[in-house]
């Protein structure tokens, strides 16, 4: 079993969404997702070293290496129709695996991805790595990407801002290239109060694909899937749903 998978695809269905968390996070972000996506839908989430059953391993805060072992996790798994969901550095690993060719022959049959610009345009994920731990949790807490009541528990932020900080330095490690059009479908879903990524930072992501693209503006900020997640799940229904054959839950909500 790849450490990469901690829930190893089973086989059966009829699309594999692969999950690629944001930073700080872990595959439990995506916890409850396939009893909404629904049986013909197999959700695999991606889980980072550094965090959760991995807490012991080094973590990455460079990309391209991050994107080299990502790949080899993956290479087994790709036997079958299968879509990529990346949210903030998830949504950059996502495109990374995709735009460098990491995939081999078999492309996902879309990439879905939110709370992260046009990879050609520059992004505010990089924050400053000197920044203080107090002001960077206040700035984090304000984004939505920390539990206000971690702000009164040291020891949880000495244990969780280093891996944020590792995670951002990954983000910061890209640089913005002209658009590269990928054949395969594109969707972005963008919250409407995103602090970090405004919502033509990420209508510019159709300048990345030669197929169709579809954005939708959800309601919420940068973690707008914890903000209103019934707006959230129709909208990833409606984007996983266009790729699996014959469903009929492509007009959900």
């Amino acid at each position: 079993m790849s450490r990469y998978l901690p829930y190893p695809p089973a086989g059966g269905a009829d699309l594999r969404l692969f999950c690629f968390h944001h930073a700080g996070g872990s595959a439990a972000a995506f916890r409850g997702w396939g009893d909404v996506l629904g049986p013909r839908v197999e959700v695999v989430p991606v889980q980072l070293p550094g965090r959760a059953s991995r807490i012991r391993e080094p973590r990455f805060t460079r990309l391209m290496p991050l994107v080299t072992e990502v790949e080899a996790a993956l290479s087994g798994h790709l036997d079958q129709p299968y879509a990529f969901y990346g949210h903030s550095m998830g949504a950059l690993l996502a495109h990374s695996l995709v735009e460098r060719g990491a995939l081999g022959t078999r492309l996902p049959e879309a990439l879905i991805v939110g709370g992260f610009p046009a990879p050609h345009m520059g992004h505010a994920l990089s924050l400053s790595p000197g920044m203080p731990d107090k002001e960077f949790a206040e700035l984090l807490i304000g984004l939505g990407g920390v539990p206000a009541e971690l702000a009164d528990q040291p020891e949880w932020l000495a244990a969780l801002l280093p891996v944020i900080r590792d995670d951002l330095a990954v983000c910061g490690d890209h640089r913005p290239t002209p658009p590269h059009r990928l054949p395969i479908p594109v969707h972005v879903l963008a919250g409407h109060d995103d602090l970090l990524v405004d919502v033509e930072e990420s209508l510019a992501w159709q300048e990345h694909t030669s197929e169709s693209f579809r954005a939708e503006v959800l309601p919420g900020g940068h973690f707008f899937a914890r903000d209103r997640p019934e707006a959230f799940f129709k909208a990833l229904i409606r984007a996983v749903h266009a790729h699996v054959p014959n469903s009929n839950v492509l007009n959900a909500g």
